[in-house]
């Protein structure tokens, strides 16, 4: 019974904290970097110059759809 609970808490406590959520807007921003000719992993982390590809920009774009 006690671990039933910390099992439900567990999964409630993810949702809430944005665990299933920023998991999957991870993966589709890796699909949008994929689908760009990118690999998301290789990019740099913020905007670098007009036009230069970056995480930030995937993952708003995955934030949005």
């Amino acid at each position: 019974m006690k671990l039933r609970s910390i099992l439900e808490a567990t999964k409630t406590n993810e949702h809430v904290k944005g665990g299933l959520d920023s998991y999957y807007q991870l993966t589709k921003a890796k699909r949008l970097a994929k689908a760009d000719g990118h690999d998301f992993d290789d990019l740099p982390e913020y905007d670098r110059g007009a036009d230069q590809p970056h995480k930030e920009k995937y993952m708003a774009l995955a934030k949005e759809v």
